[in-house]
């Protein structure tokens, strides 16, 4: 991009700075950068400054609201929470949900009716492509081991339900990072945090799917093992389509989709028991988180 220099007080020569760089590192009028000078270029460079942004809350009357809203607050980019609660017990139960999905954050000090914890790792070198890879090998993971089972006729997928942990924790920090830096090109922040929801999104989904079959007792005939195959097959098609984009490839998977979409009415009337119905719904909601993910994508690359 070019710039054009401005003279100001007949000596020094001013330049303007993108916006949009400006923005990805929150920078502001009187902040500092660094100016490096190499040969005939001049290098400008944000300063890395650790800024801490600390918040304090009485979550005594956030009930069922408490996890969501200690996610949101991580997500937002806080790096320092102080929990205070009339209620000891909800200060007890903390470290187990949801801080044990916190990457990077450390509980610091903590008493009856007081916890504080804060972010400890920093995050000015770590990757966001590596973390969003290791997101779609875990689901990948969650997905094969739900087919297996389901394959092996097996009712008991509790593993499945303790994996979406390590699910929420990679979505969490990626989100964080998106709020925290922007993602690599700054224009697709917002759609690569949509993209990101998403996948957590998938996440819960299966978890919620194992628990019901799991509770139910839930066994698939032959037909339905292989469409919910199909189920599988399209995200893994997608993920190889997501880091190499190819319109062709695409156009297929978004095909493969409608197809089984529009199939999916038949194997419903083929199925009498109101639990059972239930079950095989998850097919057709992961079939199509998946298509939004497509979708939404091509925001990005089209």
């Amino acid at each position: 991009m070019k710039r054009r220099l401005v003279e100001q007080g007949g000596v020094t020569l001013m330049l303007s700075m993108p916006r949009e760089w400006t923005k990805k590192h929150r920078l502001k009028k009187g902040d500092e950068v660094e100016i490096l000078e190499k040969d005939n270029n001049l290098l400008v460079a944000a300063e890395k400054v650790a800024r801490t942004e600390a918040t304090e809350l009485d979550i005594t009357n956030l009930s069922s609201l408490i996890n969501f809203g200690l996610s949101a607050l991580y997500v937002k980019g806080v790096d320092e929470l102080t929990l205070t609660s009339q209620n000891p017990e909800l200060i007890q139960k903390l470290p187990q949900k949801p801080l044990n999905q916190f990457i990077g954050f450390e509980i610091i000090e903590q008493s009856k009716n007081r916890l504080v914890t804060k972010d400890l790792s920093g995050m000015q070198h770590v990757e966001f492509q590596p973390m969003l890879r290791r997101v779609f090998l875990l689901l990948q993971n969650m997905y094969d081991e739900l087919a297996k089972g389901i394959e092996n006729h097996e009712t008991n997928f509790d593993h499945i339900v303790s994996m979406d942990l390590n699910v929420n924790r990679f979505c969490f920090l990626c989100l964080r990072m998106l709020n925290k830096k922007g993602y690599e090109d700054f224009k697709h922040t917002q759609t690569m945090f949509l993209l990101v929801t998403f996948l957590e999104q998938i996440g819960d989904q299966l978890k919620e799917f194992a628990d019901y079959i799991t509770t139910r007792k839930v066994v698939f005939s032959d037909k339905e093992q292989k469409d919910f195959r199909r189920v599988v097959h399209l995200f893994i098609e997608y993920q190889s389509l997501f880091f190499k984009f190819n319109v062709e490839k695409a156009v297929k998977i978004d095909s493969s989709y409608r197809k089984f979409h529009n199939e999916f009415e038949t194997l419903l009337d083929h199925t009498k028991s109101p639990s059972h119905v239930r079950a095989l719904l998850y097919f057709d909601s992961l079939a199509k988180i998946t298509a939004e993910l497509l979708r939404t994508q091509l925001m990005m690359v089209l």
